[in-house]
């Protein structure tokens, strides 16, 4: 739906010293970082529903809850774009039947260790690594190397 949404006719026109005797013309997608964002805005403002089954034909339909929707009656009823979710996500944070948790990880201190802590903080460890550096070959088949 987003992405169809997203689709721009682009155009082109083709012709002697810039006059448009032939216009050509496509459909593109949108670029998928412009996508992404919708689609994760969308995430963020998902609504928590329940299911209401309607016994005289089958059919169900959904109902924002009412915490969710400020108990306005017009608001009960998500939109075709709303994105909505029935039940709440597990917590991958502590060890559970759906995650190994995230306690004891090693994390990128500049990017990652804030989101796999869960807020816990977490311990900065440096480390010295040695590799071998200023390779040179020896005769045919030997390679003399430092230690950097």
């Amino acid at each position: 739906q987003v992405v169809k949404g997203h689709v721009k006719t682009k155009c082109k026109c083709h012709g002697v010293s810039g006059t448009c005797t032939v216009k050509t013309c496509w459909r593109q997608l949108a670029p998928f970082h412009e996508i992404g964002q919708v689609l994760k805005r969308r995430y963020e403002k998902a609504y928590k529903v329940d299911t209401n089954t309607n016994n005289a034909n089958g059919k169900f339909s959904l109902s924002i809850r009412r915490e969710e929707s400020n108990t306005d009656p017009q608001n009960s009823t998500p939109k075709s774009v709303d994105m909505v979710y029935i039940e709440n996500s597990p917590s991958f944070c502590s060890k559970s039947s759906y995650s190994i948790g995230t306690a004891g990880r090693e994390c990128n201190k500049n990017n990652t260790c804030h989101s796999i802590c869960c807020g816990r903080g977490y311990n900065v460890m440096t480390r010295k690594k040695y590799e071998r550096c200023q390779c040179q070959v020896v005769w045919c088949c030997e390679f003399n190397c430092n230690r950097c």
